[in-house]
């Protein structure tokens, strides 16, 4: 399983780090634990290997002449450019993804531009403990803090451990600060108290709480919010005599609105998304002259009151004992919906901490609208990208980014991660287990670098990471109970393309129902271990854990469940009726004919359209073996490698050449993995008619991405049939796709250089100029093996012929590696006078 799939509660007894190498794959900027199941034009498919149909289905994007001129608009490279439109297109297919920010420039540059400074962070910070004493009246819980708003910063020693990291983890628990128990308190309830002061001055100061009262009971202050904005305006509003007014979306939580009417709050209930209901709260708010507009998309007050955090953090990060320079960097993970506290704490930290300081926004994958707006150059509704804009974290479910936001952080920010909603339960429920802190799902957000460390984002014992925990504090016990799921492992147990299904027992719940067999997993248990015991208890087998197939949610009523289905295969014993009534080996195809339990029909619904063929891969894929294939092919995108050794692709081919389903595999194009490629490039190879061999090649060539399935292919057809491969080597070489000319000239090295030498052949491949690695690769290959063989028609072309300098130093290089050509014809390579510069 590549390392981005990795279950971070499985891999808390022993995470294995990223590898550097896979960066060489465009791919590895992508992340998250699971991937969302998406459709493809053929089918759907397990996230095990979350496939980038991008990158298999349509060919790399070249840039218009209107993309190249954008791109010098906004002084960046063509491969910027590039980078941009692949981002784009993971965010609009919903794939998590890290972003690394190229706009990013020296925090002074840019602070030196902006409208506000340090000075406007003093003030606010000021205005606030001016106002303690009135808070310390209103809000009893924040007595002993003196009436200021401030959250504790936690260092989560065993959370690190789990998560593998090497710098010290904090947790800014902005969960747990007082009176709205969100980070909505900093700039929600400052801009309410500035609000306050515009209104009555400085007297304000030595009023009473009940005057106050009195004196704002004509006044009304309104705000658009998913959920924790509205707690922080409505409640602070509601205490200080205000009419109280939210504007909230459909994603805000029913309990949200029920705590903000029991606090006197009127809320405006919408069917719409976060962005409509502002608009009609300002609409509304704007029509009335004695009402004020709380507005998150673009208000400066909100932003300063974010920005306060930062002033408090540094004094924390002192007593913690932290230093903070640019050689021990200070990592944040702030949760991102419109922008506002991200954005203003992002400033402030910036403001205090310079470049010491590196800030990464974390978004839904469907809703992420600021990194949508760094990537468009301008906010966008994500809408408009295809996405739903629909998520568990409420607080992060806004589609449009505040345009204020994005022109303050775009060149301050070092970049975006965006993570699914599986995701953010499985980091919410680590962190309430490793450390007992309970954050509510827009929080868990923050954890989402842990898949990315090495892959962009800096580690090592000099840095210090700060997920910045943004609400949780106020969520009732009913709704917690149903936020922390309760983890169950269950086995995808295959035999010959079919997989195990158990059928329940009637007095059990669920009676009757057919199940995977599995489990709930224990304390610090992970899911294989937790997986292998249940074989063991249920089926009296021991099982062999293969790779993670899929991840689900599912809710019941009372309880939330996290399933987590494995690929396995049976390592000794055969299953037995321990505790079920029933046992069958399913085909995909008849999973109609089996009523399973509700929660397995997200498995089902992936299962069902997988062909027998991918099964039988599925079966032996190996999750360790599937990394050292990525490594070795590096074009080739890591979530669609399976892990499968050659010896049993090329097992399963000749078992199922010359069938009926080796047909259907063969017309069944394009394939989704790598494996399968692998496994096509086998198929052929054992087809007899030479004929086929040509018509099944023009299908499957187009396809072929990697050098690995492309060298595979040597069909046996053809050592019988040479002269019509001569004829059709031509095409090959002519032909745009950089694997097809590749394979024509593997055909010539393969069967023209030996008792069918055709002079003709070393012409054929110098005559080609491309300037793709993977050709230039193959023909330095051609002529190395060509000088091994045919040592005098060869030198002369290695000598005189080769005018491409790469090309050259590629030859020679190869020739001297080979163990095939003489000592003394390699020095004749070597010393040349016209090869002396090419050689290393």
């Amino acid at each position: 399983m590549p390392p981005h799939a990795r279950d971070p509660i499985s891999r808390a007894r022993g995470r294995t780090p990223f590898d550097r190498a896979a960066l060489q794959c465009p791919a590895a900027r992508r992340g998250g634990i699971y991937s969302d199941v998406r459709q493809s034009g053929r089918r759907a498919l397990p996230s095990f290997c979350a496939p980038v149909f991008s990158l298999l289905y349509r060919p790399a994007r070249r840039l218009s002449a209107l993309d190249l001129n954008t791109a010098l608009s906004y002084n960046i490279t063509s491969k910027q450019e590039e980078a941009r439109m692949e981002a784009l297109s993971y965010l609009k297919e919903g794939i998590p993804q890290l972003w690394i920010n190229p706009a990013k420039r020296p925090a002074a540059e840019v602070l030196k531009q902006l409208p506000f400074s340090l000075a406007d962070i003093e003030e606010a910070d000021a205005r606030l403990r001016r106002f303690a004493p009135l808070i310390k009246q209103l809000f009893p819980e924040t007595e002993a803090a003196g009436g200021i708003i401030e959250s504790p910063l936690t260092e989560t020693p065993m959370l690190k451990e789990s998560l593998g990291l090497s710098g010290r983890l904090f947790v800014k628990r902005d969960s747990d600060l007082p009176i709205a128990g969100s980070v909505k308190a900093r700039g929600g309830i400052y801009e309410v108290l500035k609000h306050t002061e515009d209104i009555l001055g400085e007297a304000v100061f030595s009023m009473s709480p009940d005057s106050i009262r009195e004196k704002l009971g004509a006044f009304t202050v309104q705000v658009g919010s998913t959920g924790n904005l509205g707690l922080s305006i409505g409640i602070m509003s509601a205490a200080l005599g205000y009419k109280a007014v939210v504007h909230m979306s459909s994603d805000a939580k029913e309990w949200k609105k029920a705590l903000l009417r029991e606090k006197g709050v009127t809320v405006m209930e919408y069917e719409g998304d976060y962005s409509s209901a502002v608009a009609r709260g300002r609409e509304l708010s704007n029509a009335d002259p004695m009402s004020y507009f709380v507005d998150d998309e673009n208000s400066l007050p909100l932003f300063m009151g974010y920005a306060v955090a930062a002033l408090r953090l540094k004094k924390q990060l002192k007593e913690a004992g932290v230093t903070v320079d640019e050689a021990h960097p200070v990592n944040l993970y702030l949760p991102c919906g419109v922008g506002g506290a991200p954005g203003g704490i992002t400033f402030g930290v910036k403001t205090v901490f310079g470049d010491a300081a590196n800030c990464w926004f974390v978004e839904p994958t469907q809703a992420p609208c600021m990194l949508a707006a760094f990537l468009e150059r301008r906010p966008v509704p994500v809408t408009e990208l295809g996405l739903t804009g629909k998520t568990e974290a409420d607080g992060l479910a806004v589609g449009t980014a505040s345009k204020l936001v994005y022109d303050t952080v775009k060149e301050l920010v070092s970049g975006e991660i965006t993570v699914n909603d599986p995701a953010l339960a499985q980091y919410q429920n680590l962190l309430y287990r490793e450390e007992e802190i309970f954050i509510e799902p827009s929080s868990a957000a923050s954890f989402g670098f842990a898949d990315h460390i090495s892959n962009g984002v800096p580690d090592g014992e000099n840095v210090t990471h700060i997920a910045w925990a943004t609400g949780g504090r106020l969520v009732p016990a009913s709704e917690r109970r149903k936020q922390l799921v309760t983890r169950v492992s269950a086995a995808l147990i295959w035999r010959d393309g079919r997989f195990l299904a158990c059928r329940r027992p009637p007095e059990k719940a669920r009676g009757g129902l057919w199940e995977f067999v599995g489990g709930k997993q224990e304390r610090f248990e992970t899911g294989e271990e937790a997986l292998i015991r249940e074989c063991r208890e249920e089926l009296g087998v021991e099982i062999e854990v293969r790779s993670q197939f899929m991840s689900l949610i599912h809710r019941y009523p009372d309880l939330t469940v996290l399933l987590t289905l494995y690929n396995a295969r049976i390592a000794q014993g055969e299953p037995q009726l321990l505790e079920h009534t029933e046992l069958a080996w399913v085909a995909p195809d008849e999973i109609p004919s089996y009523a399973f339990c509700p929660a397995d029909e997200g498995f089902l619904a992936i299962l069902g359209n997988l062909d027998t063929t991918t099964c039988r891969l599925i079966e032996v894929a190996n999750r360790d073996y599937a990394e050292f294939q990525s490594k070795l092919a590096p074009t080739i995108d890591p979530h669609r490698v399976l892990g499968i050794r050659l010896p049993d692709v090329r097992a399963i081919a000749k078992r199922i050449k010359g069938t009926s389903e080796a047909e259907r595999f063969l017309s069944d194009l394009p394939h989704s993995y790598y494996d399968e490629n692998m496994l096509h490039a086998m198929l052929i190879n054992e087809e007899k008619d030479h004929v086929k061999v040509f018509e099944l090649l023009d299908e499957f060539l187009p396809y072929v991405d990697n050098w690995a399935v492309c060298d595979t292919l040597k069909p046996k057809a053809f050592k019988k049939h040479r002269r019509e491969l001569w004829d059709k080597i031509p095409e090959y070489l002519a032909s745009k796709h950089e694997y097809t000319v590749r394979f024509g000239i593997g055909m010539l090295m393969a069967h023209f250089l030996d008792e069918d030498f055709r002079p003709e052949a070393p012409e054929r491949v110098i005559a080609i100029s491309r300037e793709e690695y993977y050709i230039r690769m193959m023909q330095a290959w051609f002529f190395a093996t060509a000088a091994a063989k045919r040592f005098e028609e060869t030198i002369p072309y290695i000598e005189e012929r080769m005018d491409d300098p790469k090309l050259k130093a590629m030859t020679v290089r190869k020739c001297m590696e080979s163990y095939r050509i003489p000592t003394d014809r390699k020095e004749r390579i070597k010393n040349n006078a016209q090869l002396l510069h090419f050689v290393e």
